[in-house]
């Protein structure tokens, strides 16, 4: 179960000689109803296998999650985004990242 909250009348976009500068914010809260912490990946043109089993760091079930970031589309249809994510759980668990995303329309 997640929800998300994106933009609002504080989040319109700025325009600039050059295009649009958007700030973004996202608040999540997560709750996974069930699972163990392991996924199991194999390549997609392999349907045989091999299979890869790996375990992953176990958040608590239940976590929020703060997204801050900015967002900028150009008039000749190039956008960027970078943004902040942090996770936290009941737990003291955390986890950090960083997403810079630069998109060109054809």
């Amino acid at each position: 179960m997640r929800a998300r909250f994106w933009g609002g009348p504080a989040f319109r976009g700025r325009a600039l000689h050059a295009g649009t500068l958007t700030p973004q914010l996202r608040l999540e809260y997560q709750y996974d109803f069930q699972g163990n912490g392991s996924a199991t990946m194999q390549y997609a043109d392999l349907m045989s296998g091999p299979f890869y089993r790996t375990s992953l760091p176990v958040f608590d079930r239940s976590r929020f999650l703060l997204g801050i970031g900015l967002g900028f589309n150009g008039e000749q249809g190039l956008s960027t985004r970078i943004e902040y994510n942090g996770v936290v759980d009941a737990n003291n668990g955390s986890d950090h990242g960083v997403m810079i995303n630069i998109e060109k329309r054809y």
